[in-house]
């Protein structure tokens, strides 16, 4: 059994569900990125599926449950999609390695 890695997953149906998401998560995630920069939202849109899906990485864990996202094991850079709130131009680095496309 895969050891979880304290990062979240929320998966919403695209379009104005994901986007009415986004919205509501500005302020908490204006917060939590004021209290750690490893505090990041990444998305990716899935298009065999039409939704839309959050990663929360462990220090937005907090931010994530408040929605509703459910543990998931790290995601790969690939897979993570795109940094959707995160402050820290290193976090990347720091969360994925010095090559965030493979995996």
């Amino acid at each position: 059994m895969a050891t979880l890695s304290g990062w979240r997953q929320l998966v919403v149906e695209g379009g104005e569900a994901a986007d009415a998401l986004a919205n509501d998560l500005s302020m908490p995630m204006g917060v939590a990125a004021g209290t750690s920069n490893n505090a990041a939202v990444f998305s990716r849109f899935d298009r065999s599926t039409g939704q839309m899906i959050f990663y929360f990485t462990p220090a937005a864990a907090h931010v994530g449950i408040r929605f509703g996202a459910a543990e998931c094991n790290q995601p790969t850079r690939r897979d993570a999609g795109m940094l959707r709130f995160g402050q820290d131009l290193d976090l990347i680095e720091r969360l994925f390695g010095n090559s965030p496309e493979e995996e």
